[in-house]
């Protein structure tokens, strides 16, 4: 054995631990679908569910939505690097981390999720495994659904409904409250979807990525996020109306939507 041997390994095992954490610390996203997921799981159970399940849904939810932002990022480096406003600093334009590497980290992350699944329910792991798919087909080379119009937003909204089913899917009780948080989730990813693409206008552009602002052009895309946004607002009003949730789920949906913003908003600045 060669010197040096020994300590070279432990040296690729701490720079791969740094990488991973440089690209989980630029992905803040994958917490408005735990938040989203958890919810359902409160809607579902109709009281507190055990610290174990609520632990292994939200990690469920942010182990798969964590896999798919990643797999997105590692295949679309050279659109992110032309996209200037922002998106130059991620870990993957910045050369701090490597593409290997999160490839490695989009494949763990979706493995953990899907074996947490397994352990909730049949019904849990077939979404869990449902939205896995998707998210493998909007970035995937091959099928990239990201590219085509309407199927990337198509996409994205069902991907954003099945967090909130896969909370609710371990205690398989779906209600009106289900209902309503599946059009909450879906409008608020639909809406920063939007957000994003305003900011990646050049690469999309340059990439021939069909996305709403270039398709519908920008004065119909601000008027149609700014309608799902006030149709959050309807939503979240109407789910307390007719499933008469207790002020606790309220102050929580309400809660978990403005934290989801707080914490997606400095990507689309």
């Amino acid at each position: 054995m060669k010197p040096g041997t020994k300590r070279g390994i432990p040296s690729e095992i701490l720079r791969l631990l740094r990488s991973w954490f440089a690209i989980l610390k630029s992905k803040p996203q994958p917490f408005s679908f735990t938040i989203a997921s958890l919810f359902g799981l409160l809607l579902s159970a109709g009281g507190t569910p055990s610290i174990q399940i609520t632990i292994k849904a939200g990690l469920l939810a942010y182990f798969i939505s964590t896999s798919i932002y990643i797999l997105n990022d590692a295949l679309e480096v050279h659109i992110d690097k032309v996209n200037i406003q922002g998106r130059a600093k991620r870990p993957l334009t910045t050369g701090e981390a490597a593409v290997y590497d999160a490839l490695a980290l989009s494949g763990l992350t979706g493995a953990l999720g899907l074996v947490l699944a397994a352990y909730l329910s049949n019904l849990t792991l077939l979404l869990a495994a449902l939205a896995f798919i998707l998210g493998v087909a909007y970035s995937a080379p091959k099928i990239y659904l990201k590219k085509r119009f309407p199927h990337k937003t198509v996409v994205m909204t069902i991907s954003a409904s099945l967090a909130p089913l896969t909370g609710a899917s371990y205690y398989g009780l779906f209600n009106l409250g289900i209902v309503a948080a599946v059009g909450i989730t879906s409008s608020y990813i639909v809406a920063m979807a939007i957000i994003n693409d305003f900011r990646d206008l050049e690469g999309d552009r340059a990439f021939g990525v069909r996305t709403i602002p270039l398709v519908l052009g920008p004065s119909t895309s601000l008027l149609l996020m700014r309608g799902v946004f006030v149709l959050i607002g309807v939503l979240v009003l109407l789910m307390n109306i007719f499933h008469r949730l207790s002020q606790v789920y309220t102050f929580t949906a309400v809660l978990g939507l403005a934290a989801s913003i707080i914490v997606t908003l400095p990507l689309t600045s």
